[in-house]
């Protein structure tokens, strides 16, 4: 389960001066259970999902808690959370094929797997 718990996003800081994305939002979603984000755009959908990922996005200053499974993913590095993103636009290596594209997260993962060409 991914739980979020009280989280308000902004960039600059997050304070009486500085106005959050959005209020603070907390969300269950349990495996296997699919959920949609809607909101005008600019006001930072794209900006939560990427955080609960745990890719770096400069100046952003986060509050609030994210939990996978209920082990707590703040200080866990992006290629741990296991937690993935299907961007918009595609971001395949123009060299290797769909698998090879796909076989790349597990070698970045560690997982032993058998080279060959694909």
């Amino acid at each position: 389960m991914l739980v979020i718990k009280n989280v308000t996003l902004g960039f600059g800081g997050i304070s009486s001066n500085k106005t959050p994305l959005f209020s603070p939002i907390s969300l269950e979603i349990a495996n296997g259970e699919i959920k949609l984000l809607t909101a005008q755009s600019g006001v930072g959908k794209s900006t939560l999902l990427r955080w609960i990922c745990g890719m770096p996005d400069n100046g952003l200053i986060a509050k609030g808690e994210v939990f996978l499974d209920d082990q707590p993913l703040n200080n866990v590095p992006i290629e741990k959370r296991r937690i993935g993103m299907m961007f918009q636009e595609p971001l395949m290596f123009p060299h290797l094929t769909v698998a090879g594209n796909l076989a790349f997260g597990l070698d970045a993962g560690g997982t032993a797997m058998e080279r060959r060409r694909l």
